[in-house]
């Protein structure tokens, strides 16, 4: 799955191939800068960055904490990446932080 995912990265911005491994050892929860930084540091083109953040996005490899509650994931919504990115936007209070998927993490140890 992790190779598929590269794979799809890669069409996106060439420049994402590999870019799922630069998250081993990276903290469940991360401030968006602490993740704009490390796609920076891979070399994606600020131009691709939200397509990026997107992709991870509707992966289920990033997630947005809703309110107190516990963070949520694309599958959370139906799988409509809309909806997400909606909630995203709308939830100020926890919009600075991103969530890594607790599956995720496990398919890249």
């Amino acid at each position: 799955m992790v190779l598929e995912a590269d794979s799809e990265l890669a069409d996106i911005e060439s420049s994402a191939e590999g870019l799922l491994y630069q998250f081993v050892g990276e903290p469940y929860q991360m401030k968006e800068q602490d993740l704009l930084l490390l796609l920076q540091v891979q070399g994606i083109a600020e131009e691709k960055i939200q397509d990026v953040i997107d992709y991870l996005l509707y992966l289920g490899f990033l997630g947005v904490r809703v309110g107190d509650g516990d963070p949520r994931y694309i599958y959370n919504f139906g799988y409509d990446l809309r909806i997400l990115k909606a909630v995203r936007r709308k939830n100020e209070k926890n919009s600075g932080l991103i969530f890594l998927s607790l599956r995720a993490k496990c398919r890249l140890h």
